[in-house]
């Protein structure tokens, strides 16, 4: 079962106004969109707005979202790309706008019981966990979807 979505989002620093098209002329951090899940999502973004040519030049490859968002903290970019909930832990960045789930593949993160375990019973009790309203209530507040 698909347990929890995320979304992707544009982040500045807080003091500045930022604006993402094709005439960007910023730095623009990502994760490299190459190997790193944010990135690749990233790239879908910015190819189906028509805009990764354009930027190209102005992107700031990172090993990892966290890097991105490290970055933006710290106003060695003008922007990042990260999920909503690493945007969501810190209080030095604001949110720019959110990407349409159309230009990205879904984000989702599956739950399953194992045929293999040892304890499939406690597995599956946690499963149902999971999906509970006090499981989703922590998850809420860290910036997961259901």
């Amino acid at each position: 079962m698909d347990l929890l979505k995320n979304r992707l989002e544009l982040i500045a620093p807080k003091d500045r106004n930022v604006t993402l098209d094709e005439n960007f002329t910023g730095r623009l951090a990502v994760g490299s969109m190459e190997s790193v899940p944010a990135g690749m999502y990233a790239k879908q973004v910015l190819e189906k707005k028509g805009w990764l040519e354009a930027l190209r030049p102005h992107l700031v490859s990172c090993d990892s979202v966290r890097n991105v968002l490290f970055f933006v903290e710290r106003g060695e970019v003008d922007a990042g790309i990260v999920y909503s909930t690493d945007a969501k832990i810190s209080d030095r960045v604001t949110v720019v706008s959110v990407f349409p789930e159309k230009l990205h593949d879904r984000i989702c993160y599956p739950a399953a019981v194992c045929r293999a375990s040892k304890h499939p019973d406690s597995a599956h009790e946690f499963l149902i966990f999971l999906q509970s309203p006090d499981a989703a209530e922590v998850f809420e507040r860290y910036g997961f979807e259901r």
